[in-house]
């Protein structure tokens, strides 16, 4: 898949990225046609029919891998910033698109591989449905729906066209990797808690220092982390190596999303929940003379707990995340073109796919908790706050952030699970605030853009 302008095809091979499906699905081509039979033509048979429309549509269904989801964020809500974090490392924020601006969301060209059979080329593919869904152990998975404008090549492979490489070094998640499961808040006066620790000297020898991180949410608490310093490298320097080497610590990360330029380390809170006083990074001098010891940091933002608050982990079962994306009414559409020009007997194909009402919600099912609020929250119409936090193991320093600020609990219901406990059943409706959408997609990996 490459991203292309609406009404063009992506002809440089080199371009598309290879996204793998858990399963085969092919591409949809259908035309729609209508007849004469209800014409006064003296029967009630049809004599005639004619093509109306030309359409088309592919499923995308890979596992959760953090350098391939980008494309799918970016092609279901189509606002996208990114910045440059530290080692070849990026940040990158997903929101919906501002539909006052545009109502089209971003278009992609889709080479589709059946193998001896070919390749089919589908242009103009836009994402109507992403799913995202995950249950208490395996790769959480993903489903995109595409919609093109109906024009199908079945013999792209013979136009020049050919199957993009599988890319290395990809990192998958699974559902194991959400601390704290998925968390609800009720919406208030909560702040996540910043702690912000500031590096200083000029390393004159190279050595290793370290930085000890301490905390009551931080799993073996305190945490040393070695860091490796050459001779020469300044605070700003040292400071990034820092970064990156919590970055690298899953204690730290888990619970903490590890940010900051120039020389400062900043750790922000990844839950709405009550000062950690003991919260501190210190930076030790070790064997890399010249760097300037720290023991303390600078609480920047005290953390102030949500009123009322539930976290679906351990106990969770299923979940799944939804973003519908169906096509504005006939009101927002151009003109479409005919597939042959000047022959309506060809059929209508697309000149655009126009967003229409965007539907956001997810669904889960968990074990019962004692005095569990989604009951409350229900019947007293409560806003309510989402976020689901996937976090990356190992080295890689990548995480995904789901966040919404505005939601409401519309189902809830009590059901009797596998196991004979009795489980929740709830539906969270995602709104609107004055306005805007406060829906957000924070993506860390060392993949550099998906604007194109």
């Amino acid at each position: 898949m490459n991203q292309s302008a609406y009404g063009t095809a992506s002809l440089s091979g080199d371009q598309y990225v290879r996204i793998i499906s858990d399963s085969q699905e092919t591409a949809d081509h259908e035309t729609s046609f209508a007849n004469d039979a209800g014409y006064d033509q003296g029967t009630d048979m049809a004599q005639e029919y004619w093509a109306e429309t030309v359409n088309s549509g592919v499923a995308v269904t890979p596992d959760f891998c953090f350098q391939d989801i980008g494309y799918l964020f970016k092609d279901a809500l189509g606002g996208y910033a990114v910045s440059t974090l530290d080692t070849g490392l990026y940040r990158h924020v997903f929101t919906p698109q501002d539909v006052s601006v545009s109502r089209q969301l971003p278009s992609r060209t889709i080479l589709k591989d059946f193998g001896s059979i070919g390749i089919w080329l589908l242009r103009d593919m836009v994402n109507s449905n992403l799913s995202m869904s995950g249950g208490k152990m395996g790769r959480i998975k993903v489903s995109g729906q595409y919609v093109g404008s109906g024009y199908l090549n079945e013999n792209a492979g013979g136009s020049g066209y050919s199957s993009a490489a599988l890319g290395s070094g990809k990192d998958y998640a699974y559902s194991g990797q959400l601390p704290g499961g998925i968390k609800l808040y009720e919406v208030g006066s909560a702040v996540k808690q910043v702690e912000t620790a500031t590096a200083a000297g000029t390393a004159s020898a190279t050595g290793v220092a370290t930085a000890t991180v301490t905390g009551i949410y931080i799993t073996g608490s305190p945490v040393v982390v070695n860091v490796n310093i050459t001779n020469g490298d300044t605070a700003a320097v040292i400071a990034s190596k820092i970064r990156a080497a919590l970055r690298a610590t899953d204690v730290v990360i888990q619970q903490y999303e590890v940010s900051g330029s120039t020389t400062s380390i900043v750790l922000t809170d990844r839950f709405y929940r009550a000062s950690d006083g003991t919260l501190n990074i210190a930076i030790g001098t070790g064997t890399a003379t010249g760097v300037t010891a720290v023991p303390s940091s600078a609480n920047t933002t005290a953390g102030v707990a949500a009123t009322t608050s539930a976290g679906y982990s351990c106990d969770l079962e299923t979940w799944s995340l939804n973003l519908q994306n169906p096509a504005a009414d006939e009101g927002y559409r151009q003109c479409s073109q005919y597939w042959v020009p000047n022959d309506p007997e060809s059929g209508a194909i697309r000149s655009e796919y126009l967003l229409g009402v965007r539907n956001y919600g997810l669904d889960f099912t968990a074990r019962l908790q004692a005095n569990d609020p989604q009951r409350a929250w229900l019947k007293a119409q409560t806003d309510v706050a989402l976020e689901i936090p996937i976090i990356g193991q190992g080295d890689t320093g990548c995480s995904c952030v789901i966040s919404h600020t505005r939601a409401r609990i519309t189902s809830s219901k009590p059901i009797p699970d596998a196991a004979g406990f009795i489980g929740i059943q709830g539906r969270i409706d995602l709104l609107s605030n004055n306005g805007a959408i406060p829906f957000q997609i924070i993506l860390i990996n060392d993949i550099s853009s998906y604007a194109s």
